[in-house]
């Protein structure tokens, strides 16, 4: 992801803003830029690239206060070395993100509550692979409780 002033911009390592490997990303700079997208395969190999503007970019103003959600697992199903979970805190203190599979046993948990209030996206695999079947996610924070199901595939 490559940010810059105008639609004519050329992307260069100096505006560049993201490199992820997954679809999500949350721009925390001022609003208004252009962007230019590309994807880079297994073999280093960058695509050309997809320009976004001022126009069809979304952005929530300074005065919405942050919500509690949990949106869940990224993608769903998810593989078990890669799992990406998206939330949004409604406040900076305590939050608990965990993981049960279907029997009710834990197999992950991660306090959140440290990152703030916003949404944020993270690995929760921490270097362990989940087996492949169904979980539920769950996301506290105070007397809020948020869950989702999610699956695991190889």
């Amino acid at each position: 992801v490559y940010r810059g002033a105008s639609a004519g911009f050329t992307p260069s390592p100096g505006n560049l803003i993201a490199t992820r490997s997954d679809t999500g990303y949350v721009d925390a700079g001022a609003a208004g830029g252009y962007y230019k997208l590309s994807a880079v395969d297994v073999n280093g190999n960058e695509s050309g690239f997809a320009l976004l503007t001022p126009a069809g970019t979304t952005a929530v103003g300074g005065a919405v206060s942050a919500s509690f959600a949990l949106a869940g697992l990224m993608p769903n199903p998810g593989r078990g070395d890669r799992l990406t979970v998206a939330f949004s805190l409604a406040s900076a203190e305590p939050a608990r993100l965990e993981l049960y599979d279907v029997s009710g046993r834990r197999v992950s948990a991660r306090d959140v509550g440290t990152l703030g209030a916003g949404y944020h996206v993270i690995g929760l695999a921490q270097g362990h692979r989940l087996a492949a079947g169904l979980y539920v996610m769950r996301l506290t924070q105070g007397a809020r409780v948020a869950t989702v199901r999610a699956a695991v595939v190889e």
